[in-house]
């Protein structure tokens, strides 16, 4: 489902990365992904601490804002995200105790949760790295207070948890 990638002293720039807006899922979604302002700042910086050996299809900066995201499922199988500032805010992930699809918008499938149980959890904390299996249902809890959340998201098409999980080395 996922995985923290103990990597130390990656200290990305959000103000450095971020730039204009790529995809706006509008009031019915909490999410705006942003274009990579200074790419090379941001491939020099992550090369001093990983190394990919399947390079990742996509990268995006994603905000995340209050109340989060409703369990889903994404369209791409694997991502890797950098937190910028998580705020403590939870990640979950359920299974499905009743076999029932909520809605199915572009790129998601989403769901009701009175149909789910929670099976697992984590909190990120500033400048970790998660890989994320997002063909599993998680959601997003963001508190009514935090600030957006901000996250680095190198994503993967057509390939597997497991394949990109042996394919990403620490430095």
């Amino acid at each position: 489902m996922f995985k923290k990638i103990n990597i130390s002293g990656l200290y990305l720039n959000l103000n450095e990365l971020l730039g204009p807006i790529s995809k706006d899922f509008g009031s019915y979604r909490p999410f705006v992904e942003f274009e990579i302002n200074n790419y090379n700042y941001m491939l020099n910086e992550v090369s001093k601490h990983l190394k990919f050996l399947i390079e990742p299809s996509e990268c995006n900066i994603t905000r995340i804002s209050t109340p989060g995201s409703e369990a889903h499922k994404d369209h791409w199988p694997v991502v890797l995200n950098y937190y910028f500032n998580p705020n403590s805010d939870t990640t979950y992930w359920w299974k499905q105790i009743k076999n029932c699809i909520e809605d199915n918008p572009e790129g998601a499938t989403n769901y009701n949760f009175s149909n789910l149980e929670k099976i697992d959890s984590f909190v990120a904390k500033k400048h970790d790295m998660y890989l994320l299996n997002t063909k599993e249902i998680h959601s997003v809890h963001v508190r009514k207070n935090s600030e957006p959340r901000y996250i680095l998201k190198f994503a993967w098409h057509n390939r597997t948890f497991d394949e990109i999980l042996n394919s990403i080395i620490p430095l």
